[in-house]
This record gives structure tokens, sequence and C-alpha cells, in this order.
């Protein structure tokens, strides 16, 4: 696995930068980063290969998070076109940086029925699959299980998902894989935390995809609050009950390859906390 800060680093000394934060990741010992288009899409396509040299110069490799701004199961078309094409652009723009994986949150289920909700943002999928073989993009597209009922993503849904679109893609440059934030499946349902639990998961995750899935694994990992409807906040490691190192545990156990992205406030001191106690494992 692959640790990667979410987004520029915190102890960066001047103004944030995006170069400048590649340089500080290489230096504290972290393996790349995400790259948190969660507002906008910041890099310009006549800047990718200068991300791109500077990655391979490091030897840091990148992630891809799309903006937040994004619902697949809308029933306003053109909100439903804009969602696309943000996660269109998003993944176009980080595989020209060099990106393997592109994750989002794929939408709400709003008045829709949950399998009427499936069908919607299923359809939108393959508009996505589509637009990307146009543009010979070639990366993995990761919708990103939730942590609030009220959000379409959870495992057993993604799963499905997935597994239905690498069967009806027309594009073979990418694949479709769940990106798994245990903390999300944690704060969905209450119940989803430690080896037992976590191990489920990481069971139903080979089954659907073999040794190819848990090869291009995407993670989030970090502290969560959570109450009765879900998600409410993500927090620091040690201000949750979440038992990550059993997730480390497992990586481990299963073999897993990947990126793990640990989207925690304090960013880099986290994210360095569980590569530190997966390299003991």
């Amino acid at each position: 696995m692959r640790f990667h800060s979410p987004g520029i680093p915190q102890s960066i000394e001047k103004s944030p930068n995006l170069l400048r934060g590649l340089e500080i990741i290489k230096k504290i010992n972290l393996d790349g980063m995400e790259l948190e288009f969660v507002r906008n899409v910041f890099i310009k396509k006549e800047n990718t290969e200068e991300v791109k040299k500077t990655c391979e110069n490091l030897e840091l490799t990148l992630t891809v998070h799309a903006p937040y701004f994004i619902n697949l199961a809308t029933t306003d078309k053109k909100k439903l076109e804009d969602s696309i094409n943000r996660i269109v652009h998003s993944a176009e723009i980080g595989f020209l940086c060099g990106a393997k994986s592109c994750c989002f949150h794929p939408g709400y289920y709003g008045k829709l029925s949950k399998s009427e909700t499936f069908k919607k943002i299923f359809d939108a999928m393959l508009e996505i699959d589509r637009k990307l073989a146009e543009k010979k993009v070639k990366i993995n597209i990761a919708p990103e299980t939730m942590g609030k009922q009220s959000q379409f993503g959870s495992f057993e849904e993604l799963i499905s998902m997935c597994t239905e679109l690498n069967t009806a893609k027309k594009n073979e440059q990418i694949s479709f894989y769940p990106c798994i934030d245990f903390s999300h499946l944690y704060a969905r349902d209450g119940k989803t935390n430690g080896y037992e639990k976590f191990r489920e998961i990481f069971v139903k995750y080979e089954d659907a995809f073999g040794k190819n899935g848990l090869n291009n694994m995407h993670v989030h990992l970090q502290g969560i609050e959570f109450g009765e409807k879900g998600e409410k906040n993500h927090l620091i490691l040690d201000e949750s009950d979440i038992k990550y190192k059993d997730v480390l545990k497992l990586l481990k156990e299963f073999n897993a390859n990947g990126y793990l992205v640990c989207e925690s406030p304090n960013i880099e001191i986290d994210t360095l906390r569980l590569k530190e106690e997966y390299m003991k494992l």
C-alpha cells in the first residue's frame, strides 16, 4: 500500500503550492498525494506534464478526489450533466498528471427509491465511461462508500454497481472499483468496526474483484464522528474509536496493494501514523 496525503501538507513552509507540497511529502516519507479537487479542478491541462514529471522524479504516486458538487441521482438535467462533466474533467486531469484512481461521492437518494437511485447513477456512470473512452483516459473510477444514510453509497450498493459496470463498460482502459472509506462504513450503520466486521468487507471485495481488485484498492481511513443519521465530521485518529489498526492488519493479510488516504484534519500527521503502524506489521 502507498500512503497518500489528502492534499498539500499543513507543514509546508509558505503559501500552499502543489509542487512544493509534493517535495514535502517526499521529505516526510509519505508515498504520494490525493489531489483534492473538492471545490474545483485547480490544475490546468498545460501544467499537468510538470506535475507528472515531478512525481516521477520524486517517485510519488497520485490519486484524485473529484469535486463535492456532484449528484448523479439528481432529476435536474443540467445538474446531472454538470456532475458527469466534473467527474470526467477530474479523471482526465488526474490521468494527465499520472494519477491511477479517481474517487467521488456518487449522489443522494432524495425522493427516489434505492433501486431508482441505483439505475440513475448506473446510467450516469456509463456516460462517464463513454466520455472517458473518447478522451482515451486510463484511470480507475472509484465511487466512494458514504457515511450518511441519505447518500447512495453503501458497500453492497457499490460492490453490485461496480461489478455490473465492469461488465457493461465500453472503455477497456478503465475499471470500476469502490473507494472503500472504512470510517464512512462505520458511521453509516454504527456497527462496521473491528477485525471481524472489516474482514467481511475484504472477503466480499475479493470475491467481487479478485486479485485485480486487491491490487488496485483505493482506501480512505480516519477518525469519524457520527449520529443516528450517520456521519457528522472527520476526526483525528485519537478522537475516534475506529479500529484502524485492524484495517491495516487486513490490508497485509489480503496482500492488498493500492492507495490509502487518511482524510484526517491533521492531514500528514495521521497519514504518517498509519504508514508507521502498517510498516510494523
